[in-house]
Parts: C-alpha cells; sequence; structure tokens
C-alpha cells in the first residue's frame, strides 16, 4: 500500500536535521517529494507495519544524495525516526530510498540563499519604517 505524502514530511524531516545541526543535509532535500510505502507485514512493534520511506529528488540533487557518505545517510535516517518513531499500530520504516524524480521542473530549483537571510523581524521593522514615512508626509 503506497501513501504519497505532500512535502509535509519533507518539511518536518528538514527541520529535524536544521535543529541537529545538518543544515546541508536540509538544504539538499529542500525541494524533494516523499512517500510512504507500508507492507501488509508486522514489524517488531504490536501492529506495526514495515514500511519503507522514499525521497524523490532532481536528478542533480540525486547525485549529491548518491555521493553522501554512510554516516551522513545515516543521520537522515535517524531524524526520519524522529519524525515516525517507532510505536505500536504505526509505520516502522526500515530503509529509505532515495531515487530521481524527472517531472521536477529545473526552474523550481533557483536559489532563494538571500531570501531565506531575511528574517520576519527584519521584514516588520521595514514595514514599520515605510509606515512612519507615510504618516510624516501625510499620505
Amino acid at each position: 500500500m503506497q501513501h504519497y505524502m505532500e512535502d509535509a514530511d519533507i518539511k518536518k524531516l528538514r527541520k529535524v536535521l536544521t535543529y541537529k545541526g545538518r543544515q546541508d543535509l536540509a538544504d539538499l532535500l529542500r525541494h524533494s517529494v516523499s512517500f510512504l510505502d507500508e507492507s501488509s507485514t508486522f514489524g517488531s512493534r504490536s501492529y506495526s507495519r514495515l514500511s519503507k520511506f522514499h525521497i524523490k529528488s532532481h536528478p542533480s540533487i540525486q547525485k549529491k544524495l548518491d555521493n553522501l557518505l554512510e554516516k551522513d545517510k545515516d543521520v537522515i535516517f535517524q531524524a526520519l525516526l524522529l519524525v515516525y518513531p517507532p510505536r505500536d499500530s504505526e509505520p516502522e520504516i526500515t530503509e529509505i530510498i532515495y531515487y530521481p524524480d524527472f517531472d521536477i521542473d529545473v526552474a523550481e530549483l533557483v536559489e532563494t540563499k538571500e531570501l531565506d537571510r531575511i528574517s520576519f523581524e527584519y521584514i516588520h521593522e521595514q514595514i514599520k519604517k515605510c509606515n512612519s514615512k507615510i504618516a510624516e508626509k501625510g499620505l
């Protein structure tokens, strides 16, 4: 049984990786999509189902994922287990399968590093400055 997941799982996984100080790995998964493939085979927990987590990425990103050291892949796997911890009656993820997604448009991979540096507070400061200038000029 396959469940296609929205990017919510990837977003959670990226948050965990960032929290663990691995922004480099989180950035690699920025445009990836995922789905959880649950088998009908029970796992080690009561009524848990052995499952595989699939991550599809743009082919250029996939090359980087393929070249990751095993310890880095294990960091991603351990982070995923924090998103999907082993529990009774839940999916029990045994592996992550990485493969390229040829449907991702290259235009979607535009770098937004500068935008990522702009904080919420900075935006609000700029809005306040604009509002005060408007108030000064009576516009």
